[in-house]
């Protein structure tokens, strides 16, 4: 069962992705936690408008993504009307240059939970509205500093970009009526193509070997190739930085984090203070403003959702190379036996 779902527009599927990254990596969630029908969600040849339904029924929370072009789309209103069948779990999100009044002739137009995202701050809400719904709680300075990010790096030109969008004209509509139909007709003879590699493919698995089969699927597996890549990026950033810091910076990724605490002599701990790598809140923080710090939680955030997206080929090759390791970075083995690192859990 998907924790979200996220309503919106086909048109607006690269923002609403880089919002998704945002809370999967921020909450410790995977890919399998969203909802997304602009993402492949939905099962081809299946009943949508039911997959859709029970989506809303099941899931802690709806994202309403609310953006012109939400608005120009009949399936989208109907999507809007639809959630209120789980109107508890309902978080509608209003992106500028659209505000409050989008809603205005929707039963929203009373939810204090609707959220315009006009500011960095804005997402900070949008974060606690999350943890209201029964979430564990992000580490909130880290998920500010992730948010700046996103706002400034993505949204702000969204927003500039949807400012300047024109109407289509009906010569446009036309033309795009055209190229949809000639995609479609490739699409399904890639379809027949693929249904017959399918084919001989189960044949050749029949003739083979188990064993030949598993040494094969490991050589043709590029995907394994880029997790490591992966994996390998975050040990070099990693080794870079004091074994102490690299514990504190596990410890801020895991659910219900309030600061690292040792019982262990201070003045280390006071010393990579002064070096600008950790700060003091309610515990010890990671100070991601330091160059070292944040190319390290950048490469860790890019190697935490690689593991959220990764298929069953992947698991199982995992589970044979790491015996006993579960592949998730809120877990110390993964630290200590993929990444190689020497972590103390917070007192």
């Amino acid at each position: 069962m998907a924790m979200f779902f996220i309503s919106h527009s086909s048109k607006d599927a690269t923002i609403v992705r880089n919002l998704m990254d945002l809370l999967q990596n921020q909450f410790n969630l995977s890919r399998s936690d969203f909802f997304l029908t602009s993402d492949e969600e939905l099962t081809y040849g299946g009943d949508w408008v039911e997959q859709i339904r029970k989506g809303m029924e099941e899931c802690k929370i709806i994202l309403p993504f609310i953006t012109p072009n939400y608005l120009q789309s009949q399936f989208c209103l109907c999507e809007l009307g639809a959630t209120w069948v789980n109107k508890q779990a309902i978080i509608p999100v209003v992106v500028p240059p659209l505000d409050y009044r989008a809603l205005a002739e929707t039963p929203y137009r009373t939810n204090l939970q609707t959220i315009t995202l006009s500011n960095i701050e804005d997402l900070n809400k949008l974060a606690q509205a999350i943890v209201d719904r029964g979430l564990n709680s992000p580490n909130m300075v880290r998920f500010g500093t992730r948010a700046k990010e996103l706002y400034e790096d993505k949204l702000l030109s969204f927003i500039k970009a949807t400012e300047e969008l024109k109407p289509l004209t009906d010569a446009d509509f036309d033309t795009l009526k055209t190229e949809l139909a000639t995609y479609k007709e490739a699409y399904l003879e890639m379809e027949v193509e693929l249904e017959d590699f399918r084919k001989q493919n189960e044949q050749l698995r029949k003739m083979k070997d188990a064993e030949e089969v598993k040494e094969m699927d490991y050589a043709e597996m590029s995907e394994w190739d880029t997790f490591m890549e992966k994996v390998e990026s975050v040990k070099t950033k990693l080794n870079s930085l004091p074994a102490l810091v690299v514990s504190i910076i596990y410890n801020a990724r895991r659910p219900g984090y309030d600061g690292f605490t040792s019982n262990e002599d201070r003045s280390e701990l006071n010393a990579h203070e002064s070096d600008g790598y950790i700060k003091w809140e309610t515990g010890w923080e990671p100070d991601y403003e330091h160059p070292i710090i944040s190319k390290a939680d950048d490469a860790l955030d890019q190697l935490a959702a690689f593991i959220g997206d990764i298929g069953p080929a992947i698991e199982e090759r995992f589970e044979a190379e790491y015996d006993s390791v579960r592949m998730n970075l809120i877990y110390r083995p993964f630290w200590e036996k993929v990444l190689e690192q020497r972590i103390q859990i917070s007192t």
